[in-house]
């Protein structure tokens, strides 16, 4: 099933033992809490607006909300699940899917049983299946490459039959594991995409500033006025702006300038238009639902 004539970790560098114990951090780690004072008052009033249908400025059902999500190879207990939309930011990342590279040592591989990796590649390819095929390989490839001890993480949440199992039974069942998710991982799209991108959460949005997810929006504050009205250019640094939520205007370490677009171009790559909801809300309510998304 997998091509012998390449193993796709014998002359890898890849750190694997490093990044399973960086899965496991990662699964202990909260959304960071605002640090400075709230008033609750301005929360609560915010969390009335955050849940109002979207056409009145809110953001109720297919906006951000936090919905149960399908339970996969080990995360049985569910994920959550956040709208794709359309929202009209900036379409550059797409360009992505149809890139182009040469495949070298990857000419002709393929993965028979995974989706979206079982067509043999060319020699010049999208370089979406170039990076699909060697990661994807790699990760199949782990368990006997490695051993089980950098898997016990899996044995221990996901696999507990595989824990009792003999060395190389276990490292099979894996394999399999691995395998039949990675069937569900990757999956290339049906028709020709239009520009959807996965709506974020929005538990530790205040520390995720700048905003949208090329970066074109400095503050929460900016991100609800018009696009027309958001800075075209704005320093990027560690100084916090605590009233709106985001990048300070006046930076001291670094302070570099990021020169945003306007909606002319929209694959421009720094377009800082789209995602028109809340722009009408009056001052007011925007100073509560800026308090309330602090609160997250």
């Amino acid at each position: 099933i997998l091509p012998n004539v390449i193993d796709y970790l014998n002359d890898s560098s890849l750190n694997y033992p490093g990044l399973m114990r960086l899965e496991t951090l990662i699964k202990q780690i909260a959304p960071p809490k605002w640090p400075w004072s709230l008033d609750q008052a301005l929360v609560a009033k915010g969390a009335e607006i955050f849940n109002r249908d979207p056409k009145n400025g809110g953001c109720a059902k297919g906006c951000h909300e936090i919905a149960k999500g399908a339970p996969r190879v080990c995360n049985l207990k569910g994920t959550w699940k956040t709208p794709i939309e359309d929202v009209g930011t900036d379409s550059r990342e797409y360009q992505v899917l149809v890139r182009e590279g040469e495949t070298g040592v990857l000419n002709g591989a393929r993965i028979a049983f995974i989706p979206g990796v079982d067509k043999p590649l060319k020699p010049k390819d999208k370089i979406i299946s170039i990076l699909g095929l060697s990661v994807i390989g790699s990760i199949i490839e782990a368990p006997l490459h490695f051993g089980l001890d950098v898997f016990q993480p899996i044995l221990d949440e996901c696999l507990p039959a595989a824990a009792q199992a003999s060395p190389e039974s276990a490292k099979l069942l894996v394999r399999n594991k691995l395998s039949a998710a990675l069937q569900n991982l990757y999956s290339k799209p049906a028709a020709a995409p239009s520009f959807k991108y996965e709506s974020r959460v929005m538990e530790g949005i205040w520390a995720a500033a700048p905003y949208l997810h090329n970066g074109s929006v400095p503050t929460l504050a900016d991100l609800l006025k018009k696009p027309a009205d958001r800075p075209a250019s704005f320093k990027v640094g560690p100084a916090y702006d605590i009233e709106n939520v985001g990048l300070s205007k006046e930076q001291g370490a670094f302070n570099s300038t990021y020169n945003a677009d306007d909606c002319s171009k929209r694959d421009s790559g720094n377009s800082r238009c789209g995602h028109d909801f809340g722009t009408s809300l009056t001052d007011p309510d925007k100073k509560a639902l800026l308090e309330y998304l602090k609160s997250l």
